[in-house]
């Protein structure tokens, strides 16, 4: 028995599609920031905001503080104060979510790891 097809034509050229009611999906294509992702300046503003964070808690960096966390590593922080590990834990806690997988993220997650390891050192 001949399966019934209708004639599904392609709106944007008119050519004669498989028969699918939609597109394929092309997550790939889409911008970060539709999926809730923050975007690069919503990125670069959490940088500047951590860097602030962890100067005025006296905290002392090892090098610049981005250019590990872009590689994925945390940089070293001594002699911050403990108001400061909570102030930049609990911004990491509200964005890292946010932060699209990259060796940033895994940088920022290591850095949240150190924070809480230093917290537990000062209880």
């Amino acid at each position: 028995m001949a399966k019934d097809r209708k004639d599904h034509r392609d709106a944007r050229d008119g050519q004669e599609s498989d028969g699918f009611s939609s597109p394929p999906c092309f997550m790939h294509e889409l911008a970060p920031e539709y999926l809730g992702y923050l975007s690069a300046a919503e990125t670069e503003d959490l940088l500047s905001r951590l860097e602030a964070i962890l100067a005025a808690g006296g905290g002392v960096v090892a090098g610049r503080l981005c250019e590990p966390l872009r590689h994925g590593a945390a940089p070293r922080i001594e002699g911050l104060s403990a108001d400061a590990q909570h102030r930049a834990a609990a911004l990491l806690d509200e964005t890292l979510l946010r932060i699209q997988p990259s060796p940033l993220r895994d940088g920022l997650e290591a850095l949240r790891r150190h924070l809480a390891a230093a917290s537990d050192r000062t209880l």
